[in-house]
């Protein structure tokens, strides 16, 4: 370990339960990473598994070294679950996992125990999806003001923004968030701020950052 002690703090760092999660600039620096981690952790007894990377080469890479990495026709067709979320390396973003909410919707029932139930089906920890959430809160809000039972049918108007909430579920299936928001390195970014903003009234809050990278010929943002 003392061999290789940014390796070492990479992996202390990193490790999220039992994934590994990082990156380097270049397939170089990351398939050396990836030698070392392995070393490091073969030695106390616990080998990586399922390698996988944005990077085609480094991907082939991992083949010809005979890591145990998840095949091309993987990387290529399906997304991986990371952190809860979905990965798709090769456009490298992230999306919702949905699968359970739309399913479960799928059984739909007017009551203030199922509209909590369903909502428990998102997983977000970004709060990408944040604007569409905050409605189902508001509506549970308002059942509670009413003091509706857990099984008791909805009242009609409440019921309609349920079912409203419902309909448009499925458009979070389209969301992608880019994984990477520094498309640039300090040398050739020679600007880069953090945007905020935020607002609220009377029945919620909420609010958003931005990175604003300036290049010597653009400027991008990056929620």
């Amino acid at each position: 370990m003392e061999k290789y002690p940014d390796t070492v703090r990479t992996l202390d760092h990193c490790f999220y339960v039992d994934d590994l999660v990082t990156g380097e600039d270049d397939a170089k620096s990351a398939f050396d990473l990836s030698s070392k981690a392995a070393k490091i952790m073969s030695e106390a007894g616990m080998n990586l598994r399922k390698w996988i990377s944005n990077d085609c080469e480094l991907m082939k890479q991992w083949q010809l070294e005979h890591f145990d990495h998840l095949n091309m026709n993987d990387f290529v067709n399906h997304p991986h679950r990371v952190l809860g979320l979905l990965w798709h390396p090769q456009k490298d973003y992230l999306s919702l996992r949905l699968t359970s909410l739309l399913d479960f919707l799928q059984k739909k029932k007017n009551t203030k125990r199922f509209l909590l139930m369903a909502a428990g089906r998102i997983f977000d920890p970004f709060g990408i999806s944040s604007p569409f959430t905050i409605r189902f809160k508001i509506l549970f809000q308002e059942i509670w003001q009413r003091k509706t039972d857990w099984d008791e049918e909805l009242l009609p108007d409440i019921r309609e923004k349920f079912e409203q909430w419902c309909s448009e579920a499925s458009f979070l299936c389209e969301l992608q968030i880019p994984r990477y928001a520094l498309q640039c390195d300090s040398v050739n970014c020679p600007e880069c701020e953090i945007h905020t903003f935020s607002d609220a009234s009377i029945k919620a809050y909420g609010a958003v950052s931005y990175v604003r990278l300036r290049t010597f010929d653009k400027i991008s943002v990056h929620l």
